[in-house]
């Protein structure tokens, strides 16, 4: 992590977007058999890893006029995700789709909205 700030301070003094897509599905372990040790490595990648990652570069958003941070999941409400690698292609957006919601959220203007949760065909309910 201290590679990668390090590394962007080289090319700027502050960071206008972070983008957080780290994921990992794991070993395919069935729920009813999982158990911590199994979804160790999962929960470390998908929700620490984005923690880690904000706090390492939180210093060059501050130093931003208009910082965002952009939180990307996986499958949604509605069942519609992009296909990956990772999910050997069963999603049913392209990854154009699929980002556009990213994309979106990354260049709000200084009074758009925070706290959302949306894909590319608009809010979704918590």
């Amino acid at each position: 992590m201290a590679g990668a700030v390090r590394l962007v301070r080289e090319h700027t003094d502050r960071m206008d977007v972070l983008i957080n897509n780290a994921g990992t599905p794991g070993g395919g372990v069935n729920p009813t058999d999982a158990t911590a040790k199994d979804i160790h490595a999962v929960h470390d990648t998908n929700v620490y890893g984005p923690v880690r990652v904000t706090h390492a570069f939180l210093p060059l958003l501050q130093a931003a006029d208009n910082p965002r941070v952009v939180m990307v999941t996986g499958e949604v409400a509605n069942g519609r995700f992009t296909a990956t690698d990772m999910n050997t292609h069963t999603g049913e957006l392209t990854v154009t789709e699929g980002s556009d919601p990213i994309i979106e959220l990354a260049t709000l203007a200084s009074d758009g909205p925070t706290g959302i949760f949306i894909d590319r065909l608009g809010p979704i309910a918590w």
